[in-house]
């Protein structure tokens, strides 16, 4: 129908008509929603043309535009029975975009290292040096309990979001998450983390922006820990129909409920660029990097964090879904470290996470979820180099 508008005499109804279902199939909703206002300027009773803008409002988010539109075509008396119910079904879709929705997660963790002990079990402590200046050290066995410790114990996730649209493209924007790990060994390694969020986002079809406040808070052992409040910026674009584009910036300030952590706080500044490709509608890959800036007191806490991560979402015929990803970081250090002759401090990250679900295997309206992971840490000095084993069996439910 492309070659309608171009002909003699062509009814401007019919080319605003075309013209718009074009733009739409295209993504130039902005083209397609002003083609068929113009539509309705022109003759206000057509509720066929009205039902489509309502749904292209709701593809483009603006959430309240389409509600008004839907309101008014429900109130035409003369719809047939098939347009109605799919108004009615429209209006359904339009509250739930607009609800609340989140995650929770139940189940079980195990892990070879939930104390994130490190792989040395002697300490060497400079006392001297010889007249040809080979240092002289003390030697001193480690604690058992600061030994790298394996348990197991419940694990609870939960996440819930809503975007309120103010106007337009304009949303209001809230979310909390809660996750935690109980062992039965080691409790004072039970930990809590809760955050906040808050804020304004703009979002169309392709593309969102946003700010917001946010604010976490960890407890470890039934007891605070440590808590920070800052900003995060966050935007997507939709680079084409199958690639999509996503980016972050994070300043927060950290705090320690103990004086015994002083040194560790301070501000933490994080920068991370991604890029994911939607090859068909059962595999996805992705690919980003961040860069991470942790400005504490003591500068020997101090640190830069580059990160590279890569990896995939594959579902297979039969439902059965794997998500995989491999992580590189390289962390230097701010300053030498004074207990181990002023030698600098440079960490490399080797990760591995995977997971296999179906969303088929419906148990009470949970999902079964198995989680597995790898940590290795490698170190420049001795004492810092830990690796760290997880495996979780989670049911998880999406609202």
């Amino acid at each position: 129908m492309g070659f309608y508008p171009a002909m003699s005499g062509a009814d401007p109804q019919l080319v605003d008509f075309v013209l718009g279902a074009l733009a739409r199939r295209d993504g130039r909703h902005a083209e397609a929603i002003a083609r068929y206002r113009r539509m309705l300027e022109r003759d206000a009773t057509l509720s066929y043309v009205r039902l489509d803008l309502a749904g292209m409002l709701m593809e483009d988010k603006r959430y309240k535009e389409s509600g008004r539109e839907l309101d008014a075509v429900l109130k035409d008396m003369r719809l047939i029975p098939a347009a109605r119910t799919q108004a009615q079904q429209q209006r359904q879709a339009l509250r739930r975009q607009q609800r609340w929705s989140g995650n929770l997660g139940m189940g079980w963790g195990l892990s070879s290292n939930h104390n994130q002990g490190t792989d040395n079990d002697t300490l060497y402590l400079p006392i001297g040096r010889l007249p040809d200046g080979t240092p002289l050290y003390w030697a001193l066995p480690k604690d058992p309990g600061d030994m790298p410790h394996g348990s197991g114990g419940p694990r609870l996730e939960a996440s819930a979001g809503r975007d309120f649209n103010l106007a337009g493209h304009h949303f209001l924007t809230l979310g909390a998450a809660l996750d935690g790990a109980a062992w039965l060994r080691d409790s004072d390694y039970n930990r809590v983390n809760a955050s906040l969020r808050a804020g304004y986002k703009w979002q169309n079809v392709d593309s969102w922006l946003g700010a917001s406040l946010i604010g976490n808070q960890m407890w470890l052992g039934g007891k605070r820990y440590s808590g920070g409040a800052g900003l995060s910026l966050d935007a997507g674009r939709w680079l084409t129909g199958t690639v999509q584009a996503t980016g972050s910036l994070t300043w927060l300030r950290r705090h320690y409920a103990s004086d015994r952590y002083i040194n560790y706080e301070g501000h933490l500044r994080a920068v991370s660029a991604n890029l994911s490709k939607v090859f068909s509608s059962r595999w996805i890959a992705f690919a980003g990097v961040a860069l991470q800036d942790e400005d504490a007191k003591g500068a020997e806490e101090s640190s830069l964090r580059k990160t590279m991560q890569m990896g995939g979402l594959y579902s297979a015929a039969n439902g059965l879904t794997t998500r995989a990803s491999a992580r590189y970081t390289r962390r230097t250090f701010g300053a030498p470290y004074s207990l181990f002759l002023l030698r600098e401090r440079r960490d490399e990250e080797y990760a591995l996470d995977i997971s296999l679900w179906n969303p088929r295997w419906d148990m009470g309206g949970f999902v079964p979820r198995l989680n597995v992971g790898y940590l290795r840490v490698k170190s420049t000095l001795y004492a810092y180099p830990r690796t760290e084993r997880e495996l979780s069996f989670m049911l998880e439910k999406s609202f």
